[in-house]
């Protein structure tokens, strides 16, 4: 999985995610994601 920054795709308050991989490696991108989230509250 991949992020990109929004501001390429017109919004730099968000980003894009790329997902042209295994369901497998999605949910452990977006696991890694949450986890990292958790970390800024």
């Amino acid at each position: 999985m991949a992020v990109i920054p929004g501001l390429d795709f017109g919004d730099d308050r968000c980003v894009r995610l790329s997902y042209a991989t295994s369901l497998e490696n999605i949910e452990e991108g977006l696991s890694r994601i949450s986890k990292a989230v958790a970390t800024l509250a």
